[in-house]
């Protein structure tokens, strides 16, 4: 049986020593989520799905980041699929922005709103003829990567929930992890936070209902300058000793 209070103290304790444990790793990618959060500078009113849309995304992206650190890898993927189909969305609201073509009113519940159907492949099919590179990208993670091993249960993310120590069994809700690999979910995390980023400035060039930081293009090759260099540096670190 465990305690909540005793599992939200070492969740604390992970997210403050984060810097220690993991260096710049983490420090890039909180900075890249940071970005995230402020490199658009004023959205116009019609543009409010848009905001609705792009805030999801940024709450999504830290939730994954504060997933990672927290040791709970399914989590964070899961969030980061979320992040994914928000900023989709996000960017099909510059295009279409009228509520209308998102929600429906509830007939059941008067004042209240529910999703539209087919809306998912209206944005595919948009962002995947207008902005195709970004489109793939996208895809491909969620598809390739957190649908075929983070989105159902599977025993190899099952065995992360059981510790051995000692010829002994210990069961856990932190994942039996190694550094080495919450770094390469770290530099994953920022390589699609940038991308998401880059997205949305460039539909935004088409449909500018908001406004972006200046000098965004020159923060954003920065990044991706970074994130390139500690995806090399990872394939020549060696493994390093579990938590």
């Amino acid at each position: 049986m465990f305690s909540i209070y005793d599992l939200s103290k070492e969740e604390d304790r992970l997210i403050q020593n984060a810097k220690d444990i993991h260096g710049r790793y983490f420090t890039f990618t909180k900075e890249v989520i940071e970005y995230s959060w402020t490199f658009i500078e004023k959205i116009d009113a019609t543009a409010y799905v848009f905001n609705a849309f792009s805030t999801q995304m940024n709450k999504s992206l830290s939730l994954s980041l504060l997933s990672i650190i927290r040791l709970h890898t399914i989590q964070a993927y899961q969030s980061l699929r979320n992040a994914i189909e928000s900023v989709g969305l996000a960017s099909y609201s510059l295009y279409k922005p009228n509520q209308n073509n998102y929600v429906l009113d509830n007939p059941e519940f008067p004042g209240h709103l529910i999703a539209k159907k087919g809306v998912s492949d209206k944005v595919n099919k948009w962002l995947n003829n207008n902005y195709p590179s970004h489109s793939d990208k996208l895809r491909s993670i969620k598809s390739e990567h957190i649908n075929k091993h983070f989105a159902h249960s599977n025993l190899t993310d099952a065995l992360t929930n059981v510790h051995y120590i000692d010829n002994k069994t210990y069961n856990s809700v932190f994942d039996e992890t190694s550094f080495i690999l919450t770094k390469i979910h770290l530099v994953s995390l920022s390589n699609m936070a940038i991308h998401m980023i880059d997205l949305l400035g460039n539909v935004l060039k088409d449909y500018p209902l908001a406004k972006i930081k200046t000098g965004h293009s020159v923060k954003l090759d920065g990044f991706y300058r970074t994130c390139r260099q500690q995806y090399l540096s990872l394939k020549n670190d060696a493994t390093f000793p579990k938590y």
